[in-house]
């Protein structure tokens, strides 16, 4: 069962970001059911299909990638017709992780949290004034944003875009957080293939990040989107193996 997707105001999202202090104990083990009566917090949008019943597949707790796969791809679904435009406002993500959303935001990022922690934390994965806060700090926005990458890189299988994405904490950083790869479908792509026919890239620490290096050196000028498959493939073989070369000589010298 489907509704139309809801967000807060303006007046509502100040309220929330200024009532943290006095409202900690709502965060920690209540709820906002009773502030959400008031007018502002159902501003509804007519083109986002939103699937509430889904976030309950939502896993909380501690996560691993597999679970961020899982979970990732929950909300990806639960939000049908969501496109980037509108998934940059933060009040959208306000709005689910006070309500809807609440139990898995708190079980996830309020679990054994100090007390004097708790206010930081709710600061971090509850709100999200930028959109770098959105994609890779709020409870749900960053999984919607996880899957809609993913959804870039494999079109035909977002599941396995994930899985590539989400292998470890230094590809996500380097695809979705500190590039703007995500907005290049080629060379997501590109590098979606290479991380899955290649081993090497994910079988040590210091290999993905030596080869992403060596890509943003030799390729950082060149229009991928305008060249054929075949020459964007063999960008990524020749980075590959540069990256190797420079991780073996280093290795000698030590």
């Amino acid at each position: 069962m489907s509704e139309h997707l809801k967000f807060v105001s303006e007046q509502i999202l100040d309220d929330l970001v200024d009532g943290v202090p006095e409202n900690l104990e709502r965060y920690a083990s209540g709820d906002f059911s009773d502030l959400a009566e008031q007018y502002g917090w159902a501003i509804e949008t007519t083109t986002v299909q939103f699937h509430a019943d889904k976030l309950a597949d939502l896993k909380g707790g501690p996560t691993t990638p597999e679970g961020e796969v899982h979970n990732s791809l929950v909300v990806h679904e639960a939000l049908q017709g969501l496109r980037p435009s509108l998934a940059r406002e933060e009040r959208v993500w306000v709005r689910l992780c006070h309500l809807e959303g609440l139990e898995y935001a708190r079980s996830r990022w309020l679990h054994n949290v100090k007390p004097d922690n708790l206010e930081r934390q709710v600061r971090t994965h509850f709100f999200a004034e930028t959109l770098n806060r959105v994609r890779d700090d709020n409870a749900l926005g960053r999984l919607w944003w996880n899957a809609e990458i993913a959804r870039i890189a494999c079109p035909g299988d977002v599941r396995h875009g994930l899985e590539m994405l989400l292998k470890s904490a230094d590809i996500r950083l380097s695809l979705i957080e500190r590039s703007r790869t995500g907005g290049r479908p080629t060379l997501l792509r590109a590098i979606i293939v290479a991380l899955d026919s290649d081993p090497w890239l994910t079988s040590g620490e210091a290999h993905f990040r030596e080869f992403m290096k060596v890509l943003n050196r030799d390729g950082g000028g060149v229009l991928l989107e305008s060249l054929p498959a075949v020459a964007v493939s063999d960008l990524m073989k020749r980075s590959v193996d540069r990256a190797q070369q420079v991780l073996a000589k280093e290795a000698v010298a030590t």
